[in-house]
């Protein structure tokens, strides 16, 4: 066995470094030229072989750095959709209906300044319960929605009630335009006129912001809309602008990929959720698996944690795993504020355009740039290609098998 192995390797052609058609290499090679010509040339191909190396280093670490570029689409859409839009009073509480619960468990007496505390012990109510029955309804702070002349906001979306740190607030989504500017986007008339002498109603706070994001987290991004002195209402402008983001998941900006993931929606969660560890229940615009506060120490107690860890912003973000989602919609918005000469205050949000833009993120330098760059080198300062490369593993198989066999030659003797 090992004597017929010998031979099939001793079989083999023997072939040299003239095998290899390299420019130059075969005058190097070769003993019939004169020695000028071969240091010439020699010196020629270590020129050329150290460009090359050269040359390729630069391009791996440009490679390797991982350079990105931005590229823009535009796509023109029939019909988009236009975010969710929340509306809150800046006052938790509709005087009359917080009048009309307290008159319920305490007939006949005054109410006091502190009337949301004593009912949760009073009447053994969750702050939740005393937040609806007590807040606003939807009818007498929306008095109109409009989306485009003739339109109705209830035709083609809906509202929805949710809890925010201003108590009982309303969501709209739903809500779609098939063009662009002021008379085609959302028009609100808000106009509150329930509460009695001498009660001042401060107005309204108003949130743009994705669907999928919670109201209660973003309603401190949103904007105001003042009432002045009872007798004027605000009138809000509201453009938008609509981008699609699509970013590299890079190590040194980690992004995710998963369906229906929102990073403001899992920041909410990991703040909320270390509030209700610490308070030992939750508050009624907190999504989070702890049971709600009954009782008002236990609320006040909630209330002064989510005040120094929230609003005071002693909570430590970073330390919520909560990356970036690779593709994800940013609304830019752009206003102006005025007063109406009426106590009816007017809000319209609108888009910029209905045309579709995204930002795609890419690498300027991939693995076939970096190939071309490779060959093109080498093939320029060497003139060689990858057939020259096959030439090169041949001979150095075929010295590989003649050494093997002149070994196994030695060893049998």
């Amino acid at each position: 066995m090992r004597k017929t192995l010998r031979k099939w390797l001793k079989s083999g052609p023997k072939l040299g470094i003239d095998h290899i058609q390299l420019v130059g290499l075969s005058v190097v090679a070769s003993g019939d030229v004169h020695w000028t010509r071969r240091v010439t040339w020699f010196l020629f191909l270590c020129c050329g072989v150290g460009l090359a190396i050269f040359y390729i280093g630069i391009q791996v670490s440009l490679f390797s750095a991982g350079y990105i570029g931005v590229t823009v689409h535009a796509s023109s859409n029939t019909t988009t959709h236009l975010p969710a839009i929340t509306v809150c009073a800046e006052q938790k509480y509709d005087f009359n209906n917080l009048h009309r619960l307290w008159l319920q468990y305490r007939p006949g007496s005054a109410m006091p300044e502190d009337a949301e505390m004593q009912l949760l012990d009073v009447a053994n109510l969750s702050l939740s319960d005393i937040w609806t029955r007590g807040g606003y309804e939807k009818k007498e702070l929306v008095r109109r929605c409009l989306l485009g002349p003739g339109t109705t906001c209830e035709d083609l979306g809906s509202w929805s009630s949710v809890f925010t740190e201003y108590g009982l607030c309303f969501t709209y989504t739903g809500g779609m335009t098939r063009l662009d500017g002021p008379l085609y986007g959302l028009y609100l008339q808000l106009n509150y006129s329930r509460h009695p002498f001498g009660q001042i109603f401060k107005g309204y706070k108003i949130a743009i912001h994705d669907i999928r994001s919670p109201a209660a987290f973003r309603i401190n991004d949103g904007f105001k809309c003042p009432v002045r002195n009872e007798k004027f209402g605000c009138y809000l402008l509201r453009s938008v602008a609509m981008q699609t983001i699509s970013q590299l998941n890079r190590r040194n900006a980690p992004c995710t990929s998963v369906l229906g993931y929102d990073m403001q929606a899992c920041l909410s969660s990991c703040v909320y959720s270390e509030v209700a560890r610490r308070a030992g229940c939750r508050l009624p615009y907190m999504d989070v698996s702890w049971p709600e506060c009954r009782g008002r120490k236990q609320v006040e107690n909630a209330l002064n944690v989510a005040k120094e860890q929230i609003f005071s912003g002693k909570f430590n973000m970073s330390l919520c795993n909560c990356p970036k989602p690779c593709t994800y919609v940013m609304y830019t918005e752009h206003g102006d504020t005025t007063w109406n000469y009426v106590r009816t205050s007017t809000v319209k949000v609108y888009l910029t355009s209905i045309e579709k833009h995204s930002l795609v993120e890419t690498y300027t330098y991939v693995g076939a740039d970096l190939g071309g760059d490779i060959g093109g080198i080498i093939g320029l300062m060497l003139g060689a290609s990858v057939l020259t490369a096959v030439q090169v593993l041949e001979v150095i198989t075929s010295r590989s098998s003649k050494f093997l066999a002149a070994r196994m030659k030695t060893g049998t003797r």
